[in-house]
């Protein structure tokens, strides 16, 4: 038996995938199987996320494997971005020194999808067990790390970068944000647009601000109130993402009209290519006349 499933209801349309009724987990949460069918990648993309978000932890956007002739996507791994292990970059050596703790712990939560021949999505493969805790809060925000150790700023940003994620999802544009860095109280945030073959980054310094986290905060509280309207550290930031949200217009527009080019020199070449054709061939014939009646 087959169910219709919505992303945003927690329901997914079965044009998009097929979702068999006892692959559910939790309050029915559609869960990946190997099998499962997609019209895109950025459909299957979209639904692993969507998964994630329910299920607790933070999708990473991994290896992928491309044509040879076209670049064209030919299949994508996915996993928790808990995946691999962090270097230990500890210096300072001394019995009141602690290292931090890693970002990773190795987990082998992952998922790949390869398209067929039919131009369909198909999962191939699925890691279901993380190796961690996961964490879902009431707003619907999810981490596989404490949330009561996470800055209510920085919060604040990834829940505004994922809705500007998904507005590019729908204008045909892989957007990409990196895990935050933090070197020596600046904090970085990368921005990667993915249009077939082109890429483009961009980068956010956050600097000297305080993002030191407030104590006390309790998981599935509004964080992002914390600290109050007249915060002048929320100002700056939410100045700061009308900032970005322009820039990523203006990446859009770039790319799109990169695209455009490019697509009108291709049709530009194949016409030059076609005259070429046409003209040997007509030769050719030419030639084949003049022999036969030589």
């Amino acid at each position: 038996m087959t169910v219709s499933v919505d992303l945003d209801k927690g329901v997914v349309d079965t044009s998009t995938c097929r979702v068999e009724e006892e692959e559910t987990v939790g309050d029915g949460i559609a869960e990946p199987d190997v099998g499962m069918e997609f019209e895109s990648e950025d459909a299957a993309r979209r639904f692993y996320t969507e998964y994630a978000r329910r299920v607790g932890f933070v999708v990473r956007v991994m290896q992928r494997r491309r044509s040879g002739i076209d670049g064209r996507t030919l299949a994508r791994r996915l996993g928790c971005n808990k995946q691999g292990f962090s270097p230990n970059h500890r210096t300072d050596v001394g019995p009141d020194k602690k290292p931090r703790p890693s970002a990773r712990d190795g987990c082998k939560a992952t998922i790949l999808v390869k398209m067929e021949k039919s131009g369909k999505w198909v999962v191939t493969r699925f890691e279901k067990d993380h190796n961690h805790p996961l964490v879902v809060t009431t707003s619907g925000f999810s981490s596989s790390v404490s949330i009561s150790t996470l800055n209510p700023l920085l919060l604040c940003l990834f829940i505004e970068l994922e809705s500007i994620q998904q507005s590019f999802s729908s204008a045909g544009l892989g957007l990409v944000v990196s895990p935050t860095l933090s070197i020596s109280g600046i904090y970085i945030l990368q921005y990667k647009l993915e249009m077939g073959f082109a890429v483009l980054t961009s980068f956010v310094f956050l600097s000297h601000m305080n993002l030191a986290p407030p104590q006390n905060v309790k998981v599935g509280g509004d964080l992002c109130g914390l600290y109050g309207d007249k915060d002048k550290k929320i100002e700056e930031l939410t100045q700061e993402l009308e900032h970005q949200e322009q820039l990523c217009e203006t990446y859009r527009e770039k790319l799109l009209s990169f695209m455009n080019n490019v697509v009108e020199e291709a049709e530009e070449l194949a016409s030059k290519i076609q005259v070429i054709v046409d003209s040997v061939r007509k030769v050719e014939w030419e030639v084949q006349k003049f022999s036969r009646h030589g």
